[in-house]
């Protein structure tokens, strides 16, 4: 997101309840370079807009899935929000993915669960399974909403570094070999398999009947 422009191409935003908040760019936080995707209003740096609910979309533009590879999708965000809500769909980032092949989107994460209501002043790294959508056209949505128009006088959320990836693998059971007696990693999106015992043969068991 450091140049403005080039690094957003292709994302559009749309406010949801007319709050008057919106995602743009902004140069107070990041994770690399100076600037980073920012849901709240870049001049008071809260997500309050004179009592009113806040809600926005900010999606991704299309990206073509590669088939028989695992994917993954990770982002760094960065949180401060409303502590507690009563809700679990207040104050909350939402992450979907929307499969243009089949006009349908996806909810695949949500802060409130992950981090609940801050990510303790740092960036966190997001890691999720893009897997299922292979071989299909998607677009990433990022989803802000306060949920109702009190106690919004918090930062918001930053975005940076997003991406997806392509792998042999995304985590350990991606590599199972089907070996006993090996231990099998994904490191780096390739399978390694560990050699624990020379000559594997099988264990005798002892089944106690009286």
């Amino acid at each position: 997101f450091d140049t403005g422009g080039g690094d957003t191409d292709g994302y559009t935003e749309e406010e949801l309840v007319n709050g008057g908040i919106t995602w743009g760019v902004s140069p107070y936080r990041a994770v690399t370079g100076n600037k980073s995707w920012y849901f709240g209003n870049g001049s008071t740096l809260t997500y309050e807009s004179g009592g009113a609910h806040v809600s926005a979309r900010s999606k991704s533009p299309v990206v073509r899935l590669p088939e028989d590879v695992h994917l993954s999708l990770s982002f760094q965000v960065w949180l401060e929000t409303e502590g507690y809500t009563g809700s679990e769909k207040f104050d909350a980032l939402f992450v979907h993915i929307e499969d243009l092949n089949y006009e349908g989107k996806t909810e695949v994460w949500d802060s409130m669960h992950a981090f609940g209501s801050h990510t303790d002043g740092v960036f966190r790294k997001v890691q999720l399974d893009l897997t299922p959508w292979a071989g299909s056209d998607v677009r990433v949505h990022f989803t802000f909403d306060s949920g109702d128009a009190a106690f919004n006088d918090y930062e918001g959320v930053y975005i940076d570094r997003v991406r997806i990836d392509s792998a042999c693998c995304v985590k350990n059971g991606d590599c199972d070999d089907g070996i006993a007696c090996t231990a099998d990693f994904c490191t780096n999106g390739q399978c390694t398999h560990q050699e624990l015992c020379g000559d594997c043969l099988p264990k005798q068991t002892t089944v106690v009947i009286a």
